[in-house]
């Protein structure tokens, strides 16, 4: 299964890719945003570096859910395959009277950065959007509705320390239309997800409701480059801004499909301790890997091997200790080697 957090919006185009070792696909379901499905029969064998057929989806432009399909190995002695998917992305129409989808606020669009969208589903009356396609801490956050109308009620947001903030809403949003500048209370904070809680609108359109960001002044640290060694042969799987008053943290493995057998951590911006990890499988089983080392800007952990075969990562949980009288941020950086 190839679940689709890393891009949001609607595709009407898909194309499979496949790296690494020879593999047949027998067929793959596509799972929509609003619960439809629909399958394609593939049966072919793709070389390594080849690619299916770009594949038209009915319907027109669809919020995809996740992606899943069904394969057999190849050879006698088959290796790991990577099987990437890509999609081709269509805006929705802009429906009379609507804004551009891509201004969060038409009077103020200096610093803000999307966070996440979703094509609301008229089957529920609330919803997700994950937040992993942006890290930092955020002070401020914004909607913008586009494609339809839709009622809003309530926000609850979860940060990335456990605690959750409920924001009453109450309004109706036409298509192009923002809400109000959102105060997030405390300092700025790491979020890790947004339910929204709405009414449908009589009549109205399939809406997209898009959370806009405003960052605390500073921002993480900028991504920097690979680790030196063999730098090509390892891939950035997720990287996360501690928060201080946290001794523990999660790195959803989101960014890199594929199977890996090592392990790094490179920390950035302010020292840290890192007592242990905990890494999650996709098949569910754990490793506890012992650390306990405190790590200055700029260092990398050992290389951390990975038992068994090349294994699926879920997520990593990790545990740390803050360094010094007056910690400032820290970025904790996850690669993986295949």
């Amino acid at each position: 299964m190839i679940p689709v957090t890393a891009a949001e919006g609607r595709f009407g185009k898909l194309e499979l890719r496949v790296h690494g070792h020879a593999i047949e696909i027998l067929d793959m379901r596509v799972e929509f945003g609003d619960g439809e499905s629909y399958d394609v029969p593939l049966r072919s064998i793709f070389r390594p570096g080849s690619s299916s057929r770009v594949i038209d989806l009915p319907g027109g432009a669809r919020v995809i859910r996740r992606v899943e399909f069904r394969y057999r190995k190849v050879g006698p002695r088959p290796g790991p395959a990577a099987v990437a998917l890509w999609g081709l992305r269509v805006e929705p129409e802009p429906g009379p009277g609507s804004g551009a989808g891509a201004a969060p606020a038409p009077d103020d669009d200096r610093g803000w950065e999307l966070l996440g969208r979703r094509e609301v589903n008229w089957a529920l009356d609330r919803d997700v959007i994950p937040v992993t396609a942006a890290e930092g801490r955020f002070r401020q956050i914004r909607l913008h509705v586009t494609g339809g109308a839709v009622h809003v009620l309530a926000l609850r947001v979860h940060f990335g320390n456990g605690e959750v903030e409920d924001i009453e809403v109450r309004h109706r949003f036409g298509p192009g239309s923002t809400s109000r500048v959102i105060d997030l209370p405390g300092e700025a904070r790491v979020i890790q997800k947004i339910v929204f809680i709405y009414e449908k609108v009589a009549g109205a359109r399939p809406a997209t409701v898009a959370v806009w960001g405003r960052q605390a002044a500073g921002g993480p640290p900028a991504a920097p480059a690979p680790p030196p060694a063999a730098a090509s042969d390892w891939e950035l799987l997720g990287r996360r801004e501690v928060a201080w008053g946290l001794d523990r943290d999660v790195i959803p493995v989101t960014a890199a499909e594929g199977r890996f057998r090592k392990l790094q951590l490179r920390v950035h911006g302010h020292p840290i301790e890192v007592l242990d990890l905990d890494v999650e499988f996709g098949n569910g089983e754990r490793q506890d890997v012992a650390v306990r080392e405190v790590f200055r800007p700029g260092t990398s952990s050992r290389v951390i091997d990975l038992p068994g075969d090349a294994r699926v990562i879920k997520k990593v949980v990790f545990w740390y200790r803050k360094v010094g009288p007056r910690p400032g941020p820290a970025v904790i950086e996850l690669w993986g080697r295949h």
